[in-house]
Parts: structure tokens; C-alpha cells; sequence
């Protein structure tokens, strides 16, 4: 069997009415930014060899499933702990997920999916173990329930592509000077055959993100390296293919790294 992909776009952390706190905050890096979607948009704490924390209030409890971070920045020698909770009470949070920095995450997306979930509280945790003198950061954060297509999966029909836009400027002698440019992912696929409540469900999502709002796209649960921050490059398209047994619908994507 295939291994399911997941699309997290239902973000309960950047909706109006959520109410962001941290440990502290640095001039001209609020943790107001983290209701951003822009992944370059960071809360970054003050220098200290203390642990930090940002949270968010919901205001009421919120089905999640998943807990996901990006453009983030951890204390050298540090953890990261992604919790969530029915109140403002840290001591044994219901969702506690500690998530150790791998040495290769070229995406720069970590996370962790859990059984479905009703609470109220998240908390990004950084634990400064090594009393490192530094500041951390976090650019984007999820907590909510993500869509998994039943039919067909594209776990083997997908590309990753990562183009390099640098620039390269010649001149009259053939000499060359490069700018470079921040390299990102680009990926492609399909889900070739869906029933009618999945391609409903991608057009519902679609309604809500279109081609600009970013989202993280797992196409795998358990690999990091497939795990990616971005958004749609074009329009949804939804191709109708009738079958013997009845209909299914084919859905290609294409998909860019926010940077």
C-alpha cells in the first residue's frame, strides 16, 4: 500500500481570534508575526540561555490531528517540543512531541500527526539544554486536522525539483559573475483516481488557499526530507474519468517552496 499524502491547510494558528504570547519578543520581530503566512515573517525571542516558548489561544477547543513548524530556529545543542492542551497547563500535556533536529532537513519543516484531538492551547517549546547564550525564532506554525485523499496515491508518481534562479551575467570577454539566489523546491504530481467527496474536499481547500496562501504538503507522513512549506503554482483542475464500476476524478498539482 501506498504511503498516504497529506495536505495540512486548515490552519487553526493564523485565523482571526487567536490570541499569541511568548516568552519575549525583539523590536521589529513580534510574535504577532507567527499569524503571518509568510514563511520570512519570524518571532524571534531575546538572547538568553533560558528556554523559550510562543503559544496560541484558540479561545475554544479546535480538532487538530497534526502539529507542524517551519522557519524555525533552535538553541545550539537545543530540542524542540511541539505541545498541545486543554488549558494553559504545561506540566503533562495531552500532545507532547519532541522533535530532535536532524543532521539533513533541507526543507526546514518538522512536525509530528497524532490521533485526533480536542484542545484549546498550543505551545512551540524551545528547550535550551546546553544553556546556549542565543535567541531562537519561528516563521510558521500548524495545529489543525489535515486531508488525506482515499483514492489512488501519488506516493510514486511525483517529482521534486530544486531549481537554482541565481543569476549569471557575461561580459563582452566571456568573463562571468554570479548573484546568487536562494535556491527552493518545486514539486509536481497527480492524484489520478479520486471520488466525488475528495475532489470536493480539494476544492473546498483550494476555495480557502487558491495559488497564494502557503501551506505544508507531507508526501510522506514519516520522511522529513518530503515534507514541505509552500503553495500551489496554478489553478485546481479537475479531470472527470469515467470507469466500468463508475467514476473517479484525476487531480494534478503543481506545488512551490515558500521562502
Amino acid at each position: 500500500m501506498a504511503t498516504p499524502t497529506r495536505l495540512l491547510w486548515s490552519n487553526k494558528c493564523t485565523v482571526s481570534g487567536v490570541t499569541i504570547t511568548s516568552s519575549a519578543e525583539v523590536t521589529n520581530y513580534p510574535d504577532d508575526n507567527v499569524a503571518n503566512t509568510a514563511r520570512w515573517k519570524i518571532w524571534r525571542s531575546s538572547t538568553t540561555t533560558g528556554d523559550q516558548w510562543i503559544k496560541f489561544d484558540f479561545g475554544a477547543n479546535k480538532t487538530m490531528t497534526a502539529l507542524f513548524v517551519a522557519g524555525h530556529k533552535i538553541h545550539t545543542g537545543g530540542i524542540l517540543k511541539i505541545q498541545a492542551h486543554a488549558s494553559d497547563a504545561w506540566g503533562a500535556p495531552t500532545v507532547d512531541e519532541t522533535i530532535t533536529p536532524a543532521s539533513f532537513n533541507p526543507t526546514g519543516v518538522e512536525g509530528a500527526f497524532f490521533s485526533s484531538q480536542s484542545l484549546r492551547w498550543v505551545r512551540v517549546f524551545f528547550d535550551n539544554d546546553a544553556a546556549a547564550n542565543e535567541y531562537v525564532e519561528l516563521g510558521c506554525c500548524f495545529a489543525g486536522a489535515y486531508l488525506e485523499p482515499t483514492g489512488y496515491q501519488i506516493r510514486e508518481a511525483f517529482t521534486v525539483e530544486r531549481p537554482d534562479p541565481s543569476l549569471i551575467v557575461r561580459a563582452m570577454g566571456g568573463q562571468e559573475e554570479a548573484q546568487q539566489i536562494q535556491k527552493f523546491y518545486r514539486v509536481a504530481g497527480e492524484f489520478p483516481f479520486e471520488p466525488e467527496a475528495d475532489k470536493d474536499s480539494f476544492q473546498t481547500m483550494f476555495d480557502t488557499v487558491g495559488a497564494s496562501v502557503p501551506f505544508w504538503l507531507a508526501l510522506s507522513p514519516t520522511d522529513a526530507d518530503l515534507q514541505f512549506y509552500g503553495r500551489f503554482q496554478e489553478s485546481l483542475s479537475t479531470n472527470h474519468k469515467q470507469l466500468k464500476s463508475g467514476s473517479a476524478w484525476s487531480i494534478p498539482f503543481s506545488f512551490v517552496e515558500s521562502r
